[in-house]
């Protein structure tokens, strides 16, 4: 009816308690490590981003500045309605 002996059940149950407990303790520190490694990473690219957007809504205020620093005449002259030209 039992297909393994008690004696192996026995070393079983003496076994596998001790290394479940290292292994799962192993498994719970990779796991934290794993998590603090992707919130790192996570705030680094968010970072990155509100720095690239910054200096992208900087440039864009820089550029309309040096539009008001443009010599009085650097507006395009006025077109002549179409069929008036030359």
């Amino acid at each position: 009816m039992l297909r393994y002996r008690l004696r192996t059940l026995l070393i079983l149950l003496a076994l596998l308690p001790p290394l479940l407990l290292i292994g799962w303790g192993k498994y719970q520190a990779w796991r934290e490590e794993r998590e603090r490694a992707r919130a790192e990473a996570q705030a680094r690219y968010a970072a990155e981003m509100r720095a690239r957007a910054s200096k992208l809504y900087w440039t864009r205020i820089d550029e309309a500045v040096r539009i008001s620093d443009m010599p009085p005449n650097w507006r395009p002259s006025p077109k002549s309605p179409p069929g008036e030209g030359p």
